[in-house]
């Protein structure tokens, strides 16, 4: 009579070891099924664009009506998660706040727009640099070019070549350029080309 219930006690404790382990291990697995879903999911939002536009355009003004910049795209991607916009193609104009006039001009091949904050243009860029009358004064050209909405900066850490009218040029790494007051600022590995005959 005594053996029942040490057989049972047994069997009570061989179930415990086994089945105890094996809840244990399907928990731990259905949360990591459960957390890479959840990875995933944000992974997808990161990933697909809220929305695409073909041939877009758009630009800002200040609260008093004057025109300060305009950006336009062969295509543009937006993704909320982050509030930027890739574009393939663009092309930005940035206008003097008190004339009204252009006073910069930045192209590239591609570009992300952080909204507010920054313009960020890849390969084959081109800026182009106006004077205070509307009149074109200079290039840059680089395979990087960063617009700061802030300062209103122009910025490269790469190789930039500036060529001005009279086809003076700097060829150097790095670039910080104010575009209100024509200050532009070369980093090093400079190389410069001065055309004698440049007016003074």
């Amino acid at each position: 009579m005594s053996s029942r219930p040490s057989l049972l006690r047994t069997a009570l404790k061989l179930a415990v070891l086994i089945i105890l382990p094996i809840l244990i291990i399907s928990t731990m697995v259905w949360y990591i099924v459960l957390s890479d879903i959840g990875t995933a999911k944000q992974e997808l939002k990161k990933v697909v664009p809220n929305f695409t536009m073909t041939e877009s355009a758009s630009a800002v003004w200040s609260r008093d009506g004057k025109k300060l910049y305009d950006l336009k795209s062969d295509y543009a991607e937006y993704f909320s998660v982050t509030d930027s916009t890739n574009f393939i193609n663009p092309s930005a104009d940035f206008y003097d706040e008190k004339t009204g006039l252009r006073s910069f001009f930045l192209r590239g091949d591609t570009g992300v727009y952080n909204t507010g904050d920054s313009l960020s243009l890849t390969d084959n860029v081109l800026g182009l640099r106006y004077d205070e009358q509307g009149k074109l004064s200079g290039r840059l050209r680089s395979d990087y070019l960063e617009y700061d909405f802030d300062d209103r900066h122009v910025r490269s850490n790469v190789r930039v070549v500036y060529t001005d009218i009279y086809q003076n040029s700097d060829d150097c790494t790095g670039l910080d350029g104010d575009i209100g007051s024509g200050i532009y600022n070369f980093f090093r590995d400079c190389h410069a080309i001065i055309n004698p005959n440049t007016p003074r």
